[in-house]
């Protein structure tokens, strides 16, 4: 209840409201302590992902409902705490979807070494086709390092209380295979 105010939507707390002054103060505030208490860490990882009530709150809606708005009010916000993270030394690394939608010039608006952290999480049988992949090639044309990222648990069904091993571990494979035919990754995240 102390932080709702600071909600992009109040009654659904997903998403902070970046046109909310305070919100990004205390957002600024937590970033420099995660930093702060990880000092020989090379990267933080940021989230930014499923922001999808952005643009609902009376302070981000005008710049929403313009073309290209809420790729504007993203871009502008999640830029800020990627100079702060790269401003103490370390890499600063984003989930993917909110990004996915966007053109390419837009992509190349964040700031340069953003890491993105590409999350897919089926199975497909373990079998890796380059449509499992279609904004692989947009990322690394924007100047992106991407990490395949493939879910442990969650991804099917984020109630259970033990993973569906068969299609976790044939999505890692699939990443595997999309590394080695498709150009090498940064790196693998076990999400």
């Amino acid at each position: 209840p102390k932080y709702r105010e600071l909600a992009e939507v109040p009654e659904v707390p997903q998403s902070v409201c970046p046109g909310h002054p305070k919100a990004q103060r205390l957002i600024r505030e937590m970033l420099g302590e995660i930093i702060r208490a990880h000092p020989h860490s090379r990267c933080i990882h940021l989230g930014a992902d499923e922001a999808w009530q952005l643009g609902l709150n009376p302070l981000t809606k005008p710049t929403a409902q313009k073309p290209g708005g809420k790729q504007k009010i993203f871009l502008e916000h999640v830029s800020k705490l990627v100079r702060q993270v790269q401003a103490a030394g370390k890499q600063a690394m984003i989930w993917d979807d909110m990004l996915r939608e966007m053109p390419l010039e837009g992509l190349k608006k964040l700031p340069k070494n953003t890491q993105l952290a590409y999350w897919i999480y089926k199975g497909h049988g373990g079998q890796f086709k380059p449509e499992l992949v279609p904004h692989l090639g947009t990322y690394r044309e924007a100047g992106f390092k991407v990490f395949a990222s493939s879910a442990i648990k969650g991804a099917g069904n984020y109630a259970s209380s033990a993973p569906h091993y068969r299609e976790r571990m044939d999505n890692v494979d699939w990443w595997v295979e999309a590394a080695e035919t498709h150009g090498p990754l940064a790196g693998h995240i076990a999400t």
